[in-house]
């Protein structure tokens, strides 16, 4: 259950099917099919930024946008990493 203000002054209480819609702070493209129920946020969250992203690709890649574009983008973010630390490409 959720629980929402309408017109900053009346609140209302919204059911999702199950409890587990949560767009924000649990989507289901970063969630599912993971057994102990981890997130991808708490793994990233204390990486530098292009490793946290790419690693959020990858970990969602085909859940939620196209698997290929999702990939791409890995790839994109992990050569950014490399450029930042010098490396040759």
């Amino acid at each position: 259950m959720i629980t929402l203000f309408e017109d900053e002054m009346e609140l209302i209480e919204v059911n999702f099917p199950n409890g587990r819609h949560d767009p924000v702070s649990g989507p289901s493209y970063y969630t599912s099919g993971y057994s102990n129920g981890a997130q991808v946020i708490d793994l990233i969250e204390s990486l530098p930024f292009n490793r946290g992203a790419a690693i959020k690709y990858l970990a969602r890649a085909g859940r939620k946008d196209d698997e290929i574009q999702d990939l791409r983008k890995a790839h994109w973010y992990i050569e950014r990493e490399l450029v930042r630390m010098g490396a040759s490409l």
